[in-house]
């Protein structure tokens, strides 16, 4: 589907979707539960979400879905199932460690470049501790046992999460090392933060590492799943370009790592203002480069981008070399778009400089990734274009284009 943006101007409020993030690591805790927990949200459930939810029932949960709502709990698990994890990798990485730890055996399918998607060094963690991993296709089987686990977080934070969430349930103590820095520490305080919510508190070791044993566990009888900051980020950035907005549904002390878009705007020139009742306005303003490290904030990267494309300076953004492996190659396919809008994008090995000159109408590809989509839509307010593949924005934002056009955005 290819999508086209006029020159607009910006102006009105939107309730943003749930935190797909939040949404995967509820909805697997929940399915722990001896009785339903019900999870209330806003919005629709997006493509991951809808795939974790999948994955649940296969692994023999109770699920029952409505609207704003999913109840869910434990249920008999199977001896097989079979996973279409679509193109979610935290599907797939956290369904590996849910598949492992109730012991069924279990085939993954995986769509686009989810196939190509760093897993291994989660394999061989499940391949030491009782699992048999096969790799084509991926599948696991036995039962994964408790003791002492470590796997880098360099690359991504979601095998350390993955394990944390399923290790409070495996028989015995446990302990979980990182091998390597992590790269996304919000990410790991986020999985935290919900575990501490369903009753699971996890001890730390001299080593920094996590021990568990899941005693503890006390899961709620209804959650609800807070407003997503990383799809927030993008409407908050087309007020900044092309006019104001205000976004409801978020969390001013939320531990999504993505809340940074608050900074990072008041850091480029836009007046940004949170109010007690969960709402974040936003106005436009002259925006300036910036210089970031983005190591802790990857999906931040396209909005930025889309941001310093429409500044008056040039931006550097650091720590973004781990975009390569994403839905897509992110720094690629950014330097793609941005280079028809007529920026001027340098990569290096692990930071990217956008130099924005004058803009005009473009044409840019999707390349199957969500956060390009949007990053792409917004960029263009002041000058249009034609984003082709544009439904990717299904992943995580299913309202995108409709939410812009409620914030008076021209789409054709």
């Amino acid at each position: 589907m290819d999508v086209r943006i006029y020159p607009s101007v910006i102006r009105g409020c939107v309730t943003i979707p749930v935190s797909k993030s939040v949404m995967h690591r509820a909805l697997i805790c929940a399915s722990f539960s001896p009785y339903p927990v019900r999870i209330a949200f806003c919005g629709d459930a997006p493509a991951d979400v809808r795939s974790t939810i999948g994955a649940l029932r296969a692994l023999g949960a109770n699920v029952r879905t409505g609207d704003g709502y999913v109840d869910i709990c434990r249920g008999e698990a199977p001896e097989k199932a079979e996973i279409d994890c679509l193109m979610s990798a935290s599907t797939l990485r956290f369904m590996l460690c849910g598949a492992a730890v109730r012991g069924v055996d279990t085939v993954f399918l995986r769509g686009g470049r989810l196939s190509e998607r760093p897993v291994e060094s989660l394999l061989s963690e499940l391949e030491r501790h009782g699992v048999s991993v096969s790799r084509d296709p991926l599948s696991v089987s036995g039962t994964l046992t408790s003791g002492s686990y470590s796997v880098p977080s360099d690359i991504t934070s979601q095998y350390l999460s993955g394990l944390m969430m399923a290790l409070p349930f495996a028989k015995g103590e446990s302990t979980l090392t990182p091998s390597t820095d992590i790269s996304s520490e919000g990410y790991i305080a986020l999985t935290e933060g919900v575990l501490r919510d369903f009753g699971i508190t996890l001890g730390r070791d001299s080593a920094g590492g996590f021990i568990m044993d899941g005693k503890d566990y006390a899961p709620p009888k209804e959650y609800f799943a807070e407003g997503d900051w990383s799809s927030a980020a993008f409407i908050l950035a087309a007020g900044a370009i092309a006019g104001s907005c205000t976004v409801r549904g978020l969390r001013e002390d939320s531990l999504q790592p993505d809340r940074e878009i608050i900074n990072i705007l008041r850091k480029m020139g836009a007046p940004v203002d949170l109010r007690g009742d969960g709402s974040v306005s936003v106005v436009s303003s002259p925006l300036t480069g910036i210089e970031a490290d983005c190591d802790g904030i990857p999906d931040l990267v396209p909005v930025i981008a889309a941001l310093a494309a429409n500044a008056g300076t040039p931006s550097i953004l650091r720590g973004v070399g781990r975009l390569r492996y994403k839905e897509s190659d992110r720094l690629e396919a950014l330097c793609a778009g941005l280079t028809s809008m007529g920026c001027r994008c340098v990569m290096e090995e692990d930071a990217l400089s956008i130099i924005p000159s004058e803009t005009s109408f473009f044409t840019a590809d999707s390349f199957a990734d969500h956060r390009i989509a949007m990053a792409m839509a917004v960029a263009s307010l002041r000058c249009g274009c034609v984003i082709k593949g544009a439904q990717s924005v299904d992943k995580s934002y299913p309202e995108f284009y409709k939410d812009l056009e409620r914030l008076g955005a021209k789409i054709g």
